[in-house]
C-alpha cells in the first residue's frame, strides 16, 4: 500500500513539473525603480531601461538592436546632479505636464490625468525633479503617463548614479486615453 501510494506521487509529481507553465501578462501600470548606473560587460558598459510594451526593465547596451522606452541618465557636476530622461524614440518622446510642491498635488493629477491631449513632444525629458508628471509617446505612437516619486543619489563602483522610482501607466492600444483597465 505504501508502495502504491509512493509511485502516485512519483507520477503525480512528474505530470506537475511536465505541465506548461503559463507566461506572465505584461504589467502595463505599476511602480518601477529606474537606475542610471552603468554596468561593465566585458569592454563596453550596458545601462537599464524600461520597455512598456513588455513591462519589464532589461539591460541594455548602445549597440542593441532593441532599446528601451525610458532610460535615466545623470549628469554630476560638483555636488549638482542633473537626472534626464531618454527613449529609444527616433523622434520627440517627452511631455512635461506639470510640477508639483508635494506627493499629495502630484498624485492627485496623476490619478485624474486620463487623456493626451499635446502634441508637442521632445526628445529628452530634462532636469527630471520628483512629484513631476510627464507624457511618453513611444517609438510605436502609443502613450504613457509617469510620475516621478523619487529620485535617489547613490554611490557606485564604476560612477555615482540616480535611481528613480516612478509609477507608470502605458496604453497599449494607441489611444489617447488611459482607461485600458490594465492590470
Amino acid at each position: 500500500m505504501v508502495r502504491k501510494i509512493g509511485i502516485a506521487l512519483v507520477v503525480i509529481a512528474l505530470f506537475c513539473s511536465s505541465c506548461d507553465k503559463k507566461t506572465e501578462e505584461p504589467q502595463f501600470s505599476g511602480e518601477i525603480n529606474l537606475s542610471s548606473e552603468l554596468l561593465q560587460s566585458g569592454q563596453s558598459y550596458v545601462f537599464y531601461g524600461f520597455s512598456f510594451e513588455i513591462g519589464a526593465i532589461s539591460l541594455y547596451s548602445l549597440t542593441s538592436s532593441t532599446l528601451p522606452d525610458l532610460a535615466a541618465i545623470h549628469v554630476i557636476f560638483g555636488d549638482t546632479v542633473t537626472v534626464d530622461l531618454n527613449s529609444s524614440n527616433e523622434t520627440d518622446a517627452f511631455y512635461k505636464n506639470s510640477t508639483f510642491q508635494n506627493a499629495t498635488e502630484a498624485e492627485a493629477y496623476y490619478n485624474n490625468y486620463t487623456e493626451v491631449i499635446t502634441s508637442d513632444f521632445q526628445p529628452l525629458a530634462h532636469s527630471v525633479k520628483p512629484n513631476q508628471i510627464w507624457t511618453i509617446q513611444t517609438g510605436n505612437k502609443r502613450y504613457a503617463k509617469i510620475w516621478i516619486k523619487e529620485i535617489t543619489h547613490m554611490k557606485g563602483s564604476i560612477s555615482d548614479f540616480v535611481d528613480l522610482r516612478i509609477q507608470y501607466e502605458y496604453q497599449p492600444d494607441g489611444s489617447r486615453t488611459f482607461d485600458c483597465g490594465c492590470n
